[in-house]
């Protein structure tokens, strides 16, 4: 009896895992990226920053022209490197770089201002905590005269 039961409970338990990877395989790639992009938000409200980002990344592989999850991903590369030390400044460093790329790539592809700004404005944060401001071409060169000079 009691084998009876457990090749029953092993059918059953086969048939739900075989029915699940059904319905995954036949997502269209639209339900696939609506469900990489949920996944990155449930993650991201519980802090799980890595994983959030591994569910952007497949949503970026389904529609890599799509702004909202370079924006996802630049959030996620800000929240990691301010959860550095200051002293961290390699890894400050290398964050900061891929949420600055995130973030162009989403402007590029038409991300609304007042997500930018959001986003911009976490990137501007990391560089001023971590000193990591790259200094304008007009830092860079002495001013020049508006008037020129008479000889």
């Amino acid at each position: 009896m009691k084998k009876r039961n457990c090749v029953l409970i092993c059918t059953i338990v086969f048939l739900i895992i075989l029915a699940v990877i059904l319905v995954v395989v036949r997502m269209t790639p639209d339900q696939k990226y609506k469900r990489a992009m949920k996944n990155a938000e449930r993650y991201m409200n519980k802090l799980e920053y890595k994983q959030a980002g591994l569910q952007y990344e497949a949503a970026v592989e389904i529609k890599p022209k799509e702004a909202e999850p370079h924006l996802g991903l630049a959030a996620v590369y800000i929240s990691i490197a301010d959860g550095f030390d200051e002293d961290n400044t390699e890894e400050i460093s290398e964050y900061y770089n891929l949420a600055k790329k995130e973030y162009e790539m989403a402007e590029e592809y038409g991300a609304k201002h007042s997500d930018l700004a959001v986003v911009a404005e976490g990137i501007e944060k990391i560089e001023k905590n971590a000193g990591l401001a790259e200094p304008s071409p007009e830092a860079l060169d002495p001013p020049k005269p508006t008037v020129e000079p008479t000889a």
